[in-house]
């Protein structure tokens, strides 16, 4: 069994912020990207996936995004998601 290693700071960054801009596709990549490079599955969802997902309702909140970008967001967070549990 593979043991997690500490989390790159700047994938689960760029994967945060692949959710809050409601790019599944990217989110789908970057996902993978830290599962293969053996990020643990609960630093990707808790530092990038979960955070991406309150930043989004954090701007829905300010009326600087609308109900579209929030149901984006939860498009990339869903795949996202799968991807990870997949994983499990």
């Amino acid at each position: 069994m593979k043991s997690p290693i500490k989390p790159d700071i700047n994938l689960l960054e760029t994967l945060k912020q692949a959710i809050i801009d409601g790019d599944s596709n990217k989110a789908i990549k970057l996902t993978n990207q830290s599962l293969n490079l053996r990020i643990d599955s609960k630093a990707i969802l808790e530092e990038a996936i979960i955070k991406g997902a309150e930043t989004a309702g954090s701007l829905y909140e300010k009326e600087i995004y609308f109900l579209a970008d929030l149901l984006m967001t939860g498009e990339a967070l869903n795949a996202a998601t799968e991807v990870v549990m997949n994983s499990l």
